[in-house]
């Protein structure tokens, strides 16, 4: 997705690096994020004016420099989604799963931009998203509802899916397939001649139903994670806002 982006103002970044201090910096696209911020914050001072300082280079117009605003801003999406997960000392599928839906939300606000040239670039950026979250969504989804610090109506359904589009019945389908599968191999595993194995399947059925049917215990707070605040996300924080706003609080009680 960054290199995308980075790819739709090639040209600009090569003239940038001519006005900024760049050094013999790695080709990594972090540190290309810093000194275009860098850039864009001398050039809000007027450190690019046309003065004899600048002769000699290409000084990018207002236009290009809004273009230059426009990828940091996208990529700054990327970035702490990043920075949160890649610093993280023990990072779980559930701060995967919380920070890439937030990235996917980010990207989708700025897909209806009034600016067409964010808006294209951000439609960009979510196809390539896409093109991994398929396939690596319900995987996330499933080792977070697994995790014990977690409950299945997890706030991010709710706050970014929408109430038109549920997540849930097809995580719920999943689930109830996985314990289906579990409950026939435990159960030729310790009868292999009997043939009730159905009856533990249908048990196992009837274990998420009552547990999704009574609404209890799905909006139990998690636990606190061990999550360094500075990074960005604070999971619980979020989760407890949630929580405090809910139209449920009968539902919600402490483990």
């Amino acid at each position: 997705m960054v290199k995308k982006a980075f790819g739709m103002i090639e040209d600009l970044i090569s003239d940038i690096r001519l006005i900024v201090c760049w050094g013999r910096s790695l080709p990594v696209w972090n540190v290309t994020f810093h000194k275009l911020q860098e850039a864009l914050e001398l050039e809000a001072k007027g450190e690019y004016l046309e003065t004899d300082d600048c002769k000699g280079f290409d000084i990018p117009s207002p236009q290009e420099w809004e273009n230059v605003m426009g990828v940091c801003k996208l990529v700054g999406h990327v970035y702490t989604a990043a920075e949160v997960l890649f610093m993280e000392k023990r990072p779980t599928a559930g701060l995967y799963f919380h920070n890439l839906n937030t990235l996917q939300f980010n990207l989708m606000k700025d897909s209806a931009s009034s600016d067409e040239f964010a808006r294209n670039l951000a439609n960009s950026m979510l196809e390539k998203f896409g093109e991994y979250w398929r396939n690596m969504y319900l995987v996330f989804a499933l080792a977070t509802i697994m995790d014990p610090r977690y409950k299945v109506k997890h706030f991010c359904f709710l706050k970014y899916e929408g109430n038109d589009h549920s997540p849930l019945p097809s995580i719920l389908e999943a689930i109830r397939s996985l314990l289906d599968d579990y409950m026939v191999h435990k159960s030729s595993m310790e009868h292999p001649m009997s043939d009730s194995g159905s009856d533990d399947s249908d048990m196992g059925e009837d274990i998420i139903s009552d547990e999704f049917d009574s609404g209890e215990d799905l909006l139990e707070p998690m636990e606190i994670l061990d999550i360094d605040p500075s990074l960005g996300f604070d999971c619980s924080d979020e989760f407890s806002k949630f929580v405090q706003t809910t139209s449920q609080p009968e539902a919600i009680a402490s483990s």
